[in-house]
């Protein structure tokens, strides 16, 4: 198997449902054996799991729900 693209690591890491099961199978066999490309999922695994729990990026409430009134339909 060729190199998993970046997109493909970044899908599969995030159990993305665009990755075919095909797909997963054969990126789990590459990274497991492929240590550049598996040092490159764990790297992604650790950035999304920083994301995931990393509230700082969370925007107030206020400025939440000022962003959804903005695309709310006019009612005439």
């Amino acid at each position: 198997m060729r190199h998993p693209t970046v997109e493909t690591i970044l899908n599969f890491v995030d159990n993305n449902a665009a990755l075919a099961e095909v797909d997963r199978a054969g990126v789990t066999d590459h990274i497991s054996s492929c240590s550049r490309r598996g040092e490159k999922a764990r790297e992604f695994e650790g950035l999304l799991g920083f994301f995931q729990e990393d509230a700082v990026n969370e925007p107030p409430s206020e400025l939440l729900e000022w962003g959804v009134q903005l695309f709310q339909p006019v009612l005439r």
